[in-house]
């Protein structure tokens, strides 16, 4: 790995002995393929994020960086609802650092694991980057789901508008995600509905200069489910029950606290489709939300 830059390490007191918490239960730790071994713990509102070379002394040798969750400079993201791959991302940030800290921990459509720590600076260029030896990561149970105590998932940070009419809640926050031997920049909006029978009709980002990812997906209804299991269970033998009058369910059909995420592809800049203008056709109206990132 790219060593880290010194910027990061004398800043803010961010350099400690290892051992003020080799002790303590870590939440992630790898060894990292420049032989250096990377534990995450916490302790309260504090988070560390420890480097120790071979050899060293973990009463006396190796770097810690420490982030304070209480002051803001933590966020995390996890697994979504639904979602088939788990994950797991830490962004760490301070005043006085130029960029951020991004620990990445994922699986894959193979179920391969892969963790990885990166130092980006406020340009989006990578100052160090370490990949995680797949063999060598562990992490602690329900770290995917339930992420680091007491800190805040990065939707409830981020910036964050309000329907006129109370309908939703909008955010929106930049993120990435590795592919194999890719990294994908992208804007992630979450919606909340905050009333029931919400139907989305159009969703239109930068007047129509930036296209979502997401497609509408339609549910099939407890009538096609049933059939659908009547027909594994005994096959052609099975007995169709008659389609009623019943309305498939959309992605895009939300009642009281549903959330919908859209994504909008983006450059390592974050500067392509920067959020500006996002208009949200619904059965009950438009509304239009603007930022100024």
């Amino acid at each position: 790995m790219k060593k880290l830059s010194s910027t990061i390490i004398f800043l803010s007191g961010f350099l400690f002995a290892t051992s003020s918490f080799a002790n303590e239960t870590y939440d992630l730790k790898c060894t990292l393929d420049d032989g250096d071994q990377m534990t995450i713990s916490h302790v309260s509102d504090t988070v560390y994020i420890a480097f120790l070379a071979p050899g060293d002394d973990p009463d006396e040798g190796g770097s810690v960086i420490k982030l304070d969750v209480s002051s803001g400079g933590v966020k995390q993201e996890l697994t979504e609802p639904g979602m088939k791959y788990p994950y797991f991302t830490l962004t760490g940030t301070d005043e006085e650092i130029d960029g951020k800290i991004i620990v990445d921990y994922n699986t894959d459509e193979n179920s391969k694991i892969s963790a990885s720590f990166a130092q980006i600076d406020s340009k989006g260029k990578n100052i160090a980057k370490g990949y995680c030896k797949p063999d060598t990561i562990k992490a602690r149970n329900g770290l995917t789901e339930k992420g680091i105590i007491a800190v805040n998932n990065s939707a409830d940070t981020s910036s964050t508008n309000v329907s006129p009419k109370d309908l939703f809640k909008l955010s929106v926050s930049q993120k990435y995600r590795d592919y194999s031997s890719v990294r994908v920049y992208f804007w992630k909006y979450q919606l909340i509905s905050n009333v029931d029978d919400l139907k989305i009709q159009k969703i239109t980002v930068n007047r129509g200069h930036c296209l979502i990812n997401e497609k509408k997906i339609t549910y099939t209804t407890r009538v096609q489910d049933q059939n659908t299991l009547n027909r594994i269970v005994n096959g052609r033998k099975a007995k169709q029950i008659t389609e009623d009058n019943e309305v498939p369910r959309t992605s895009w059909d939300l009642n009281y606290s549903d959330v919908y995420y859209f994504t909008v592809t983006t450059d390592r800049d974050f500067g392509k489709c920067r959020p500006q203008e996002v208009v949200i056709e619904t059965n009950r109206g438009s509304s239009t939300f603007t930022w100024n990132i």
